[in-house]
């Protein structure tokens, strides 16, 4: 039975929102802000009932309404489902109208409220899980493999699978044998995202492969990608061929998603790969010469991260070795070094804008505009690799490229990029005293009094933790956990906001990389940190940027330690439904 809104409800809903968009004005004609604030209060007290989101999902869908209303609608409306479905305030013929309401969006002419279906689609499919709406999956392979489909239905689709292989990976995959794709429902479209991928209409096929290099990138399929791609050699090769026939696009996000596919393959099918990897690479190089159309920043970062995964390639296979060793040592040959070299250097106007770059830099404070907000995740190698190519190292400018007594810290910066490269080799070594050895100059190099030096230490020794950590004893990581405190504290008096994010990420990744059993130096460890940390959120807020940073770490040491985090739950809790309070 179709909702039937009562008419004075739905006007004063229309009208919350519409002073959202608009504000009010007060007699001398200006924005009337204690009245917009109180409007405000009235929507987010509303969003906690269930009523609202109803009335919410109606104007959303409403065709008759306003764009810009529908829009604001939606927005609300994914906060509203969001903080419903936690509250668990919904009753089963509510989430089904607005389930079966929004999937009708996808097909809907303005591209803004498409994508606010798509996401709040996706935050229902996350909050409730895919098995309590198993018509979702099926309607957007049914809709895709449609050749009857609009471009406008396919499009919304492509942004709802988008979503779906970001957020609700885990279940796409046998919920028996999680992980494996390949019994997952995407295997089947598989076909149908190629061929997507090579359509003149430039969104599509953007779309289309962002889908295909999210599936192929995903951590929890990355063990299980290679099997699909030898069982079904044809996708494979038809893959490939497309991608091929992509790298003269002149567009560049097409071109920056062909470039982050053939990272992928590179990195999951070597074998398929290694006889074009001449071509490959000729191309990757032209991507980072040239300045021709398409080639703009993000395409060139992504042309450096397939040559940092060349460069670590290590297969069983000698022969697929040489020929990845070989195209290698073309490219080291060519004019391409310099080129590399010229590009890490700032230029005079670079220099101006950016000021004088200090040896001891970390008593000036950070800019909030230059704070970027970072989160931890199984894609913060990928991240990590690009911020050592694109800003930890960077050289002067000018003819004498002498590292003056002014620019020495570039030294320390380069050291620490060059023994997270050395981490693959260091995991091999039968020596825990040598990598704890490197981890220590690391450690050291986290409170160098430049800044730069600092981010760079963060990087190399989260990557370094992510090759070598598990080979070390519980023993080692509480003495490495004693001294990342000491560097928290260090950061903390120092208020290096900026360099705190990327902190925070390491110790994600330690927590992450090492296996923390019942012996006395883990739960020491494990003490180390969480005692600090909860001695210390109060100092983090939402305006700094550094909480939810804060937060997402907490929850990566939580996950990784399991039972052993038991004595810290409570307080954890506590300070965190404090934080959401505030």
């Amino acid at each position: 039975m179709p909702f039937l809104p009562d008419e004075t409800k739905l006007k004063h809903v229309q009208q919350l929102l519409e002073t959202s968009i608009y504000g009010t004005r007060n007699n001398s004609g200006s924005i009337d802000n204690e009245t917009h604030r109180k409007v405000q209060q009235e929507v987010d007290s509303n969003c906690s009932n269930a009523e609202f989101s109803i009335y919410l999902t109606f104007i959303f869908t409403n065709t008759s309404s306003d764009t810009s209303l529908r829009y604001m609608a939606g927005l609300v409306l994914r906060k509203s489902v969001s903080i419903g479905l936690t509250k668990n305030i919904f009753i089963e013929e509510h989430i089904d109208y607005i389930k079966s309401s929004v999937v009708r969006m996808i097909s809907e002419s303005d591209r803004n409220l498409r994508k606010a279906a798509a996401n709040l689609t996706a935050t229902i499919a996350r909050q409730t899980g895919l098995k309590k709406w198993p018509s979702l999956l099926q309607s957007c392979v049914t809709a895709l493999n449609d050749d009857n489909s609009s471009e406008m239905v396919i499009e919304g689709v492509l942004t709802i699978l988008s979503n779906l292989i970001e957020d609700c990976v885990d279940e796409l995959s046998d919920p028996l044998n999680p992980g494996n794709l390949e019994t997952s429902p995407l295997v089947p479209i598989f076909p149908r995202l190629v061929l997507l991928s090579s359509v003149s209409h430039t969104v599509l096929a953007r779309k289309a492969l962002q889908c295909l290099n999210k599936i192929l990138g995903s951590i929890e399929f990355s063990k299980n990608v290679w099997l699909i791609m030898n069982k079904n050699p044809s996708f494979s090769q038809s893959y490939l061929q497309t991608l091929s026939q992509l790298t003269n696009s002149e567009n560049s996000e097409i071109k920056r998603e062909v470039c982050s596919g053939l990272s992928l393959l590179l990195a999951t099918n070597l074998e398929l790969v290694a006889p074009h990897v001449d071509n490959i690479s000729n191309f990757m190089a032209n991507c980072l010469i040239s300045d021709e159309s398409g080639n703009d920043e993000s395409v060139k970062i992504e042309a450096c991260e397939f040559l940092v995964t060349l460069s670590a390639m290590d297969s069983p296979i000698e022969q697929l070795n040489s020929l990845s060793k070989s195209a290698l040592l073309k490219l080291i040959q060519s004019d391409l070094i310099i080129h590399l070299l010229r590009s890490m250097r700032y230029s005079d106007d670079e220099l101006i804008l950016l000021g004088t770059e200090s040896e001891d830099s970390e008593d000036i404070p950070d800019r909030l505009e230059d704070i970027k907000p970072r989160f931890h995740s199984s894609q913060s190698r990928s991240s990590r690799k690009r911020t050592q190519i694109k800003d930890d190292v960077t050289y002067p400018s000018g003819e004498d490229h002498e590292l003056e007594e002014d620019y020495g810290y570039l030294v320390r910066l380069m050291s620490c990029w060059t023994l997270s490269r050395f981490s693959r080799f260091l995991a091999k070594s039968s020596s825990n005293e040598l990598k704890m050895e490197s981890l220590s100059a690391l450690l050291m190099a986290l409170r160098d009094k430049n800044k730069k030096v600092q981010t760079g230490a963060c990087s190399a020794l989260a990557g370094c933790e992510e090759t070598f950590a598990q080979t070390l004893t519980s023993a080692q990581v509480s003495l490495i956990c004693i001294q990342l405190i000491r560097t928290f504290h260090h950061y903390i008096y120092k208020t290096l906001t900026n360099n705190l994010t990327r902190f925070l990420d390491a110790i994600s990744t330690l927590f992450e990389s090492f296996t923390f059993d019942e012996s006395a130096s883990s739960v020491q460890a494990i003490k180390t940190v969480m005692e600090t940390f909860l001695s210390h959120q109060h100092r983090f807020n939402i305006e700094d940027g550094i909480l939810f940073v804060f937060l997402d770490c907490m929850n990566t040491i939580c996950q990784s330690t399991r039972i052993l985090f038991a004595p810290f739950a409570k307080l954890s809790w506590g300070s965190s439904v404090r934080d959401r309070g505030n």
